[in-house]
């Protein structure tokens, strides 16, 4: 829906000073025009470095469900978003973390140092995936937050109990900074793995992104009503591959992804983010929430519980699952804070439900700490341990 705005113009003011000479009538229009005008300044705002996320932020996301009617293309000068018929289909809450909370290589190849081409100050946890013999586990990516611009250098991962950095050929320009309406900026980045030794191929990728703030005004979600800038993003991805056994390769036709974001200040994460494809299809919605947001379970995920004993503990725990599971689990160790601690991956059988903390060797001090365990077909268990050291 269209916002309508009334705006003065000095004509306007000139007529009142002739229509109402020397009365308090004119100094109380007057007054409401100065008013009426600085807000409508203070509506079209700006987003810098300090608008976007930093190391240990925490973050409620909901992910929408899309209504009848709706149209994220909608846009410009002033306008008003209202997103509120979205309804969650779930909800997760994702943390920011320091680059040097995601372990010894990954953390030193991408460090916080100017000498670091592939220079990162922040990272969050990405999606874990199993191709073929490959167990892709632990996905980091890193991002580095700078006055000039929030980009993405590369990501990492755990690879059949290796860590493997994967570098971007240049950064991701995910935002250019400061973002006002008409701002744009373009880059272009990729990566390469080269799987010739395990899965006997070669993949490459190569992607473009181009942006453009093309709306300022309000949006409404279940969340609120926030003052915000629109971004369109359109990513244009190729996917190359060399099948080495066959001796050649191809390329896949472009795909394009078009990424439209509502962004406020001081909220880290944008207040809602919708992908379509090229043709209008909507892939993707998330939306910033609150821990209080009604949640729809997924039906896909399995119900998880467990024990931890003893807690407190000393120097060893064991975790006792209430059902039996199988394939490689993700054990991660928390501060209450959100640090990541530990890291490490656990192939679980339905014969063994029982398995070892090992908390001596991560030489814990006495607090309370976080366990989180993550695994297949959606496996989500978190469970809270106290360490008391004699």
């Amino acid at each position: 829906m269209k916002s309508i705005v009334i705006s003065p113009t000095f004509e306007d003011i000139s007529f009142i000073f002739v229509l109402y000479p020397n009365s308090k009538m004119k100094k109380s229009i007057l007054l409401l025009l100065m008013v009426s005008m600085v807000n409508l300044v203070q509506a079209q705002i700006t987003i810098n470095s300090a608008d976007v996320t930093h190391s240990g932020d925490i973050y409620t996301v909901s992910t929408g469900i899309a209504f009848t009617g709706m149209d994220a293309t909608t846009t410009g000068p002033n306008y008003t978003w209202d997103y509120s018929l979205l309804t969650a289909s779930s909800t997760t809450t994702d943390t920011i973390f320091d680059e040097s909370a995601t372990g010894s290589l990954l953390s030193f190849y991408y460090i916080d140092n100017a000498f670091n081409s592939n220079r990162s100050n922040q990272a969050k946890h990405g999606n874990s995936f199993t191709l073929g013999t490959v167990s892709v586990d632990a996905v980091w990516d890193f991002y580095y937050n700078t006055a000039a611009s929030f980009n993405e250098p590369g990501f990492g991962a755990i690879v059949n109990g290796a860590p493997l950095p994967i570098p971007y050929s240049s950064r991701d320009i995910i935002y250019s900074f400061p973002l006002t309406f008409n701002s744009t900026n373009s880059s272009n980045f990729g990566y390469a793995l080269d799987l010739t030794t395990t899965l006997g191929l070669y993949y490459r990728v190569q992607k473009s992104r181009t942006n453009l703030v093309d709306g300022w005004g309000s949006v409404t979600t279940p969340y609120g009503t926030f003052n915000c800038l629109r971004l369109k993003s359109t990513i244009v991805e190729v996917d190359s591959i060399y099948i080495d056994s066959l001796g050649f390769g191809f390329s896949t036709p472009p795909i394009t992804t078009n990424e439209y974001k509502w962004l406020a200040n001081g909220k880290g994460i944008p207040i809602l983010q919708i992908n379509t494809t090229v043709g209008g299809a909507v892939s993707q919605i998330n939306y910033r929430d609150s821990l209080t947001a009604t949640v729809i379970s997924s039906p896909a995920a399995p119900k998880a519980d467990g024990v931890i004993f003893p807690n407190p503990t000393s120097n060893e725990a064991y975790l006792n699952l209430s059902s039996a599971v199988t394939g490689n689990f993700k054990f991660e160790i928390f501060g209450l804070k959100g640090n990541l601690i530990s890291s490490e991956i656990i192939q679980l059988s339905p014969d063994r439900r029982i398995s070892p903390l090992n908390l001596e060797r991560r030489n814990l001090g006495t607090g309370d700490y976080m366990l989180r365990v993550s695994g297949p077909n959606n496996f989500e268990l978190s469970k809270r341990f106290s360490v008391c050291k004699k």
